[in-house]
């Protein structure tokens, strides 16, 4: 069934699991939480006999199912851990048909950022398990969350530099954890953030320069890209960072291009989005360069390669610059 993040933490309270999690959707930040929340509640630090973890578009269905038949060694659950697998984003009949009775011994978690409801893996869970949505909470939801890490920290935070902390993080919930805790390690002591703290200490790309960036993508146009992405690198600002600022932009940008395209016009996608007219036009411009299938299609290819950036699998600046090559040429 589709539950909310809080079923989550209702599970572990209450020590009564489903016997699969589906963690999905584009907050990677949330998705991580969740699962490693799950699998402290699940897994006895050291225990590799009862816990595996498998990962990428190559993991084999037929090696997880014989991995969930197996009974656990003194424990009361096998779990296993997938992620990144693209198992439910397509038609997978034995996958589909194994999810609707895995044994009651074992414990599935995917961990993914596409999830379609339509296919038939998708749909077992959604039956047998705990479909999770892990969203981008509204601008204020996410005001409420790093105003109250400041707050457990001793500290308030000025409007200004809310303000500009949000311009710099691109409401990525990622980024906005990270470069909270450069705040309040610089800040520690003292009673509040100002606009010049966040400024002297949390990165120096803008949301202007990542949209730059976006513009030259849009363009297919390398050059511009490299006009921009040149000083990034050697001002060493981190290459995730970047990955990530431009996923969360582009996404809001695709939402955006979503409503445009159902006739909303540009005032109250501002309000819907809480931006000034001028972005969400400056949004719409970029949108333009794109249909809706090939915008998912850069979505779900930038998310894995900062999902393989993330993960070790490949060199975060090699990670970031195939996405300019894949999609500049």
């Amino acid at each position: 069934m589709a539950v909310n993040t809080s079923q989550v933490m209702m599970d572990i309270k209450s020590n009564e699991f489903h016997k699969i999690y589906l963690l999905c959707g584009e907050e990677s930040f949330l998705r991580r939480t969740y699962r490693d929340r799950l699998l402290k509640a699940l897994v006895a630090p050291g225990d590799t006999l009862n816990f595996s973890r498998m990962q990428g578009r190559d993991t084999d269905v037929a090696k997880l199912i014989d991995l969930a038949e197996t009974l656990p060694f003194m424990a009361l659950h096998r779990v296993i851990l997938c992620e990144d697998t693209g198992f439910f984003t397509k038609k997978d009949d034995k996958l589909a048909n194994y999810l609707k009775e895995v044994s009651d011994s074992t414990i599935l978690i995917f961990n993914e950022s596409e999830a379609n409801r339509s296919v038939g893996p998708t749909r077992a869970v959604l039956n047998e398990g705990a479909f999770i949505e892990c969203s981008t909470p509204s601008e204020s939801v996410l005001e409420q969350w790093i105003l109250g890490k400041l707050k457990t920290a001793g500290l308030k935070m000025t409007r200004d530099a809310w303000t500009e902390f949000v311009g710099r993080t691109g409401a990525s919930m990622e980024l906005m954890d990270h470069e909270s805790d450069k705040l309040i390690s610089y800040c520690y002591g003292r009673e509040g953030v100002t606009l010049q703290d966040v400024l002297e200490v949390t990165s120096g790309v803008s949301v202007e320069q990542i949209f730059k960036l976006l513009d030259g993508i849009a363009m297919k146009n390398l050059n511009e890209v490299m006009k921009y992405y040149r000083p990034m690198i050697e001002a060493k600002v981190d290459p995730i960072y970047i990955i990530g600022t431009m996923q969360t932009i582009f996404r809001q940008t695709l939402y955006m291009r979503e409503m445009a395209d159902d006739h909303f016009d540009v005032i109250n996608i501002a309000k819907t989005f809480g931006k000034k007219d001028f972005a969400v036009r400056k949004s719409l411009s970029i949108a333009k360069a794109f249909t809706i299938d090939e915008m998912k299609g850069f979505l779900s290819y930038v998310a894995r390669m900062d999902t393989a950036a993330k993960t070790g699998r490949m060199d975060a600046r090699t990670a970031l610059e195939s996405v300019f090559i894949k999609y500049c040429s």
